[in-house]
């Protein structure tokens, strides 16, 4: 199960503002691999997705960030803050979770791709309208 957030969106995004959300979205690449978040194409595979049609990402599947068995059922402690090896990353544990002090990923990089499609399926569109609603967004 993951984590989904919804947004309302136009049908259509605008050819010549949507070349600059993909430029914009371009330059943010290379420092996200310097803070050490890697990008990838929808699976975790490949390279993301960037051109005229839409924006495509996911964390990478196979990071070679360090397992940790000792995380389990994974929430925020209080004062968590950035990104880091899950080799140190709990704060505490009960046997319901474990507290983390910052986002780790524990080997897999990979989980619930970004879509952000130039044009949407006035059908689609109305199959995620109830998830709005139900959702009070």
């Amino acid at each position: 199960m993951g984590y989904h957030r919804y947004w309302h969106c136009e049908e259509e995004i605008e050819s010549s503002l949507f070349v600059r959300i993909a430029l914009d979205f371009e330059r943010l690449i290379l420092p996200l691999e310097d803070a050490g978040i890697r990008l990838a194409g929808y699976d975790g595979r490949g390279l993301p997705q960037i051109d005229h049609s839409g924006i495509v990402f996911n964390g990478v599947e196979e990071c070679g960030h360090p397992q940790n068995p000792e995380i389990y059922i994974p929430v925020p402690c209080d004062t968590a803050s950035g990104i880091g090896s899950s080799a140190d990353a709990i704060y505490s544990s009960n046997p319901l979770f474990v507290e983390l002090k910052r986002r780790t990923c524990s080997g897999i990089c990979r989980c619930e791709s970004f879509n952000l499609p130039r044009r949407v399926d006035r059908q689609e569109r109305q199959l995620l309208a109830p998830w709005r609603i139900w959702r009070g967004d």
